[in-house]
């Protein structure tokens, strides 16, 4: 049971990110270029998507719960590799844009 709120609790949160991204990705690429650029952006989702799946087979048929954990520590080391947070692109430093 536990197992599956984490997962319902990792689908909620990607909904606002992923609409986040898509708003981005809209707001910043310039408008001959954004069919281009979603396209990759698909394609560089699906390929994560595969990769990842090929890494956690292996380790999944050991113990789902060092997946999960190491899912879990995805984020948590992201955020961790950008700790002053994340500014607007083009924005001045100290404009207290972010």
């Amino acid at each position: 049971m536990a197992l599956v709120a984490a997962f319902a609790m990792s689908g909620a949160a990607e909904g606002p990110q992923l609409t986040a991204v898509f708003a981005v990705r809209h707001e910043q690429t310039p408008r001959a270029l954004r069919g281009r650029v979603f396209a990759a952006g698909a394609g560089l989702r699906i390929t994560g998507f595969a990769a990842g799946a090929t890494a956690a087979g292996p380790v999944a048929s050991r113990s789902v719960a060092a997946v999960v954990c190491a899912l879990s520590a995805l984020p948590c080391a992201g955020r961790a590799a950008r700790p002053g947070g994340h500014t607007t692109p083009g924005a001045r430093a100290g404009s207290g844009a972010r």
